[in-house]
């Protein structure tokens, strides 16, 4: 993935924030100062000096994390391509030219996957209500969906699911972003077709028998039989799909097409969500799983190569 641009970050007198994509350019402005003295505390609270400057000294100095590069010039670090690990809390201790202290700048650097394969999927609930998902790559998620579908089904903003009855289908959009990027799809969404009755009233024994009393007719018993027939679209097109959610842990989605359908998955999964269309996987399943697919009239599977999700490097 290629970018054009770097990302310019500056300190500033109050705290802030930037956000830079996974294996993006970094110019990290320094302040006009005559001395600074720079390090970086990450996630588990461990300290980096970065890079230690006096304005009097004779060569430029290197830092001491690499990937690092210092132009004395213009006062910047430049990050090469930047890494997971790179993210922390940067702080600056600036000194005036007797080296006392003059200041603190804080920044907050957070690095993220960009948003990418952004997927909607759908299956059929029951007759007439459809389950849509949408799934994506990428860091820190936040979903969204076409806005009428956020007001008329009040559902909470950004997840990535939705329950649609059948009253709403055709195009659904589903927008995905985190903080370095944005992606969106729209998806054709067919209705799901509704239970089919055929109910028919017979006559048969409608006085199945009767007996004499006091020498008339008298009705013993009197029955109206109702024939329902229900009639089910078999299994087709099952599908697993799968993201990861955070560092080791992946969400996996099954879908097919067909009505009332029951979920079940590879046996040793199933004691962790038995017969639901999702699983969440932490860092010790991986490999292949099963999703299989039935209803009254037919049965149907899938078998996926899951690959693990990768981890936050140290």
């Amino acid at each position: 993935l290629l970018f054009q641009d770097p990302v310019v970050c500056r300190f500033t007198e109050s705290n802030n924030q930037c956000s830079v994509a996974l294996g993006q350019q970094l110019h990290l402005q320094i302040p006009l100062v005559d001395g600074f003295y720079l390090k970086t505390t990450d996630k588990t609270f461990t300290d980096r000096t970065i890079l230690k400057y006096r304005k009097t000294q004779s060569n430029p100095p290197t830092p001491n994390i690499p990937g690092w590069q210092f132009v004395n010039d213009t006062k910047t670090l430049i990050l090469t391509s930047a890494e997971r690990n790179n993210s922390g809390t940067y702080t600056l201790e600036s000194f005036d030219v007797n080296g006392s202290r003059k200041g603190n700048y804080s920044l907050q650097l957070n690095i993220e996957a960009q948003v990418s394969s952004v997927k909607v999927s759908y299956s059929c609930l029951s007759p007439g209500v459809m389950n849509v998902s949408c799934s994506a790559d990428g860091d820190n998620l936040r979903f969204n969906w076409t806005p009428d579908l956020n007001k008329t089904l009040d559902l909470e903003n950004r997840t990535s699911t939705l329950i649609l009855d059948k009253d709403h289908h055709g195009k659904v959009t589903c927008s995905v972003e985190n903080h370095v990027s944005r992606d969106h799809i729209t998806t054709e969404v067919p209705p799901c077709p509704e239970l089919t009755t055929a109910s028919s009233f017979a006559t048969l024994a409608e006085v199945t028998s009767s007996r004499q009393h006091n020498n008339r007719p008298t009705t013993v018993e009197s029955t109206l039989v109702q024939c329902t027939e229900v009639q089910n679209a078999q299994v087709s097109s099952v599908k697993v799909s799968y993201s990861c959610l955070s560092p080791g842990v992946r969400k996996v989605s099954c879908s097919a097409d067909g009505d009332n359908l029951r979920f079940n998955w590879t046996p040793d999964l199933n004691t962790l969500e038995n017969r639901t269309s999702t699983l969440i996987l932490d860092i010790d399943h991986h490999g292949n799983v099963t999703c299989s697919v039935e209803n009254h009239v037919s049965r149907d599977h899938i078998t996926t190569e899951l690959h693990p999700c990768p981890e936050h490097e140290a």
